[in-house]
């Protein structure tokens, strides 16, 4: 009896009967032929079906082997070494191959390692030599450069259309702490604009910091326009006090006048010291020194 091992999910070694399955086959061919390809339908059907097309029509495997394409070559069981053993396919071979070629050689090589790993497996629960155990490790180099050959057409393909290595948009982001850096976005199941608001799930002070910061800016400028048009309307009325005792002078007062008063802007401000009036100063008029203090 010609039996073969056959692995399973659970890494567990089943022997089949090779020449009882093709009996099976058999019997279930000509039970088909003979229930559905009977002479009335035949006749139905108008032409002739022979027994050897309903046996193909069958087959889910190559014509030249059944289960045995599953397995290894019966000729090397019990030999330690072989002598006929290919290369590994290398990154410069694999480069020159199209994607439909490398997409059939990935299924070879996938069937060529589990037909290996079932030979191991056969190996180590019998106790026997495997035949050509450097075969795993060339079809597991093979399998790897043809990763890194899809990775880098696929990387070059994104850097192209998209600008990415991975082919993921993203954006520069400022965190908490100002510093930058790059989000990519992410895939949502719910999408963005259906999904409930992330400031519900925050303290008020946290979820709407950025209204108040932007209020506080709004504010700091507005306070920045009219100190600075109070300051030119102090300029105007120092020089209309000057002009009452001198009224040659001109109506507008001149430019190195009003240089003279600019002073050092603090915080887009101007300090309001160098340009008071005295007697518009409270420090000059208010600020008594209070009782009991001398």
């Amino acid at each position: 009896m010609q039996c073969w091992g056959l692995r399973t999910k659970t890494s567990k070694c089943y022997l089949v009967d090779m020449p009882l399955i093709n009996k099976i086959f058999l019997h279930l061919a000509k039970d088909v032929n003979r229930i559905l390809f009977s002479s009335r339908a035949r006749a139905l059907l108008g032409h002739q079906l022979s027994f050897n097309s309903i046996v193909r029509t069958l087959h889910v495997s190559t014509r030249q082997h059944g289960l045995e394409e599953f397995f290894d070559n019966p000729k090397t069981f019990g030999k330690r070494k072989i002598t006929k053993i290919g290369s590994p396919w290398t990154k410069d071979q694999l480069r020159r191959k199209s994607l439909l070629d490398l997409h059939k050689l990935w299924f070879v090589l996938l069937k060529e390692r589990n037909m290996l790993l079932t030979l191991e497996n056969i190996c180590r629960e019998t106790d026997e030599p495997m035949p050509g155990e450097e075969r795993l490790e060339k079809v597991a180099e093979s399998m790897s450069n043809l990763r890194d050959i899809i990775t880098e057409r696929e990387t070059a393909k994104n850097m192209l259309l998209k600008g990415t290595p991975d082919g993921v948009p993203g954006e520069w982001r400022k965190s908490s702490l100002g510093d930058s850096y790059y989000y990519t976005y992410k895939e949502h199941l719910i999408p963005q604009e259906l999904q409930k608001k992330q400031d519900d799930d925050k303290p008020v002070d946290i979820a709407h910091f950025d209204e108040l910061l932007e209020e506080w800016h709004l504010r700091r400028e507005e306070r920045r326009i009219k100190l600075e048009k109070s300051y030119y309307y102090r300029i105007e009325l120092k020089w209309n006090l000057i002009r009452k005792r001198n009224p040659s002078f001109p109506k507008s007062p001149p430019t190195w006048f009003r240089k003279q008063f600019r002073t050092t802007w603090k915080y887009g401000m101007h300090p309001d010291l160098p340009i008071m009036l005295p007697y518009r100063d409270s420090r000059f008029i208010n600020n008594k020194p209070l009782k009991g203090y001398r």
